[in-house]
């Protein structure tokens, strides 16, 4: 018999499964690293903060995302961003936070307008 493949039970005792550690799985003499799956950034509620980076929401990687999903659909992209910034200054408001709503605007909501286009390029 292998040592190595069954050396961890020892460690638990009779009927314990070892402990191998967080993501690494122990076979024999190989150790195979088991990758998390990517966290979705979602905001965490009530503060707001991206759930997978910590940044403010939407952080980037949330705003490629949405950009993809409602892509060709940018009214309703902003219809639902208004509907994440009302609900995100209620929020600040019953944490007694202050709320200044320019900011929270622009970041909530003034990153989804496309770049201008000059005047004299578009006749063109």
């Amino acid at each position: 018999m292998d040592e190595g493949l069954h050396s961890g039970f020892a460690e638990g005792g009779p009927g314990r499964l070892p402990n191998v550690g967080a993501g690494v799985a122990r076979a024999g003499r190989s150790v195979v690293t088991l990758a998390e799956p990517p966290r979705p950034h979602l905001p965490m509620r009530p503060l707001w903060r991206c759930r997978a980076c910590g940044a403010e929401w939407p952080c980037s990687p949330a705003r490629l995302r949405l950009l993809r999903e409602y892509e060709g659909c940018r009214v309703s992209l902003a219809l639902y961003l208004v509907v994440m910034l009302n609900e995100a200054v209620q929020d600040a408001y019953r944490l007694g936070l202050r709320v200044d709503l320019a900011a929270w605007y622009v970041r909530m909501i003034a990153w989804i307008r496309r770049p201008e286009v000059p005047v004299e390029r578009a006749h063109q």
